[in-house]
């Protein structure tokens, strides 16, 4: 009799020893959530535990825990600090079945102090944010009952009671816990922050204004803004050039094959361009260039400008001079036949329609 009532001790001693899995845990407790997120280690107290659990607590996550009477702990929010597989030296030994997952600590409901500048008008805050003026209503420390901080030099609508009612808060500052705040408010109805666009643009054409020649009127980027582009030419039957060559034709649309000169060393050429915008946008200012080259064709590497005059802003479908005088010495001794070209939005200030029609070509000499 004695042998079977120790055999079956010893059975049910083999029982319950295998359908327990102790798992050895350092902990990090915190009576509050506001206080784990804060982590002030001197509100911490640390304990060791063999936890009954199958599995290992993830390290540096915290869990909410019923630690029971010992030491008088209760449920606590214990961060893992290190744990290993099989028992170890322990303070006590705990049931672990209703541990569940991890929690993040600072989505609890708590304390947060902000601190933030308040405007009586959205136009206000905006012109705040914008950095357009620094005028506020208020500046107030708060320790706000929320379960998250509210976002840093955002604007949010907040009802601050009494007096000051509500408002639009822009926040300074702010951090977990409590602070030397100067009032305390339940905030859990805050709502997410005011989307303010500081970009201002008139015509909605993704210019903004500040960047946009036409803020009132819709034009693609390539034309600062403004509608359509303009195309800048010269006007043959409108410009004229005199020259010491009395027996050639004067404007543009008859030279033809003649060769205007210059005597050498005092001779004189007097040119009036006629330069029109043929486009359907404004031109801005911009410049009339005359060049040395050895053929009818412009080529910024090789052609030699000599001289530049200016061209007021032209509007669509319009045209205006632009006037130079042109010595012997302007030609840097350079004698004989070549071309003298004139081009006009030489400077390349303008996104044409057209960039081909820009240069007109004459037959020149020194002699």
């Amino acid at each position: 009799m004695r042998k079977i009532t120790l055999c079956l001790c010893l059975i049910f001693s083999f029982y319950v020893s295998s359908a327990q899995t102790y798992n050895y845990h350092r902990f990090e407790t915190y009576a509050t959530a506001e206080k784990a997120c804060v982590g002030n280690t001197s509100d911490a107290f640390v304990v060791k535990v063999n936890l009954d659990i199958d599995y290992l607590l993830n390290n540096g996550e915290y869990y909410v825990i019923d630690f029971g009477s010992n030491f008088n702990l209760g449920v606590r929010y214990a961060k893992v600090l290190n744990r290993y597989s099989g028992t170890g030296d322990a303070d006590f030994y705990l049931n672990g079945s209703g541990i569940g997952s991890s929690k993040d600590v600072c989505s609890y409901v708590f304390n947060r102090y902000h601190r933030f500048e308040t405007f009586t008008t959205l136009q206000k805050a905006k012109d705040r944010y914008c950095g357009n003026s620094t005028a506020h209503d208020g500046r107030y420390k708060v320790n706000i009952l929320i379960d998250r901080l509210l976002d840093h030099d955002e604007v949010y609508q907040i009802n601050l009671g009494g007096s000051l009612g509500t408002r639009y808060c822009r926040i300074l500052n702010r951090y977990n816990g409590k602070g030397d705040a100067d009032f305390s408010l339940d905030g859990q109805s805050i709502g997410n922050p005011i989307n303010i666009n500081c970009v201002i643009d008139s015509d909605n054409d993704g210019i903004p204004d500040d960047q946009d020649n036409c803020p009132n009127e819709s034009g693609p980027a390539s034309n600062n803004g403004c509608p359509g582009e303009p195309d800048l030419s010269i006007n043959l039957n409108g410009s004229v050039i005199n020259s010491d060559c009395f027996g050639c034709d004067n404007y543009f649309s008859q030279i033809g094959t003649d060769r205007h000169y210059l005597n050498n060393p005092s001779g004189i050429a007097n040119i009036d361009v006629l330069v029109q915008n043929l486009g359907n946008a404004t031109s801005t200012s911009t410049t009339v260039g005359y060049y040395i080259s050895a053929n009818s064709t412009f080529e910024s590497n090789s052609d030699t400008r000599i001289k530049t005059s200016n061209i007021g802003s032209l509007s669509t479908n319009s045209g205006d001079y632009s006037s130079v005088t042109l010595f012997t010495y302007d030609f840097n001794s350079v004698g004989g036949n070549f071309w003298l070209l004139i081009r006009v939005d030489d400077d390349d200030d303008n996104d044409e329609s057209n960039e081909n029609n820009n240069v007109f070509a004459l037959r020149f000499a020194i002699n």
